[in-house]
């Protein structure tokens, strides 16, 4: 099992099929009514679906599709991080995470998201890393900046959330 260590406290990680799938259906379930606000797959995902994602997951950091981890946080399954899809033309990543509403406010996003750039360019060899928030995310954009990433523009109906298409701002952080 791939671990990533952040410290004392908190790790990324490989997911694990069936027991990871119904640790972050669990999650999702109580989290529901906030993720579905940014995140149009959270408001009905199903365990079904849950167990399907993690075993496409498994496979996709060899194709280079994308890359997802769980976040544990004193050896609790918290949330997930992922490199959501790579451009192989610019060498980038495009990152997602989210978190169990109960684990907001711990600084355990900025950690992982830290972690998460860090293996893109050591060992994804990425040149950059970006990250598309809906302008009205405040705490997903607070995320993004103190985790060192630079706002480079807004782009108007950009994210499909559930009824609606939104201005999403661009986060970009190079590997100088």
């Amino acid at each position: 099992m791939n671990e990533y260590i952040i410290d004392n406290e908190l790790k990324l990680r490989i997911p694990n099929q069936p027991e990871d799938a119904k640790r972050i259906y669990r999650l999702v379930n109580e989290s529901r009514t906030t993720l579905k606000q940014w995140l149009p797959w959270a408001a009905e995902q199903t365990l079904d679906d849950e167990i399907e994602f993690i075993k496409l997951s498994l496979n996709q950091p060899s194709n280079r599709v994308s890359f997802n981890l769980i976040i544990e946080f004193k050896n609790i399954v918290v949330g997930m991080i992922s490199f959501n899809r790579f451009d192989k033309t610019e060498n980038s990543g495009e990152i997602g995470y989210w978190l169990g509403n109960q684990y907001v406010g711990n600084g355990i996003m900025q950690r992982a998201l830290k972690k998460l750039v860090e293996i893109g360019f050591t060992e994804f060899k990425l040149k950059n890393c970006y990250i598309w928030v809906a302008v009205n995310n405040r705490r997903s954009n607070r995320v993004a900046e103190q985790g060192g990433f630079t706002l480079i523009n807004s782009v108007p109906n950009k994210i499909q959330l559930l009824d609606t298409r939104v201005t999403a701002n661009c986060w970009n952080i190079t590997n100088d």
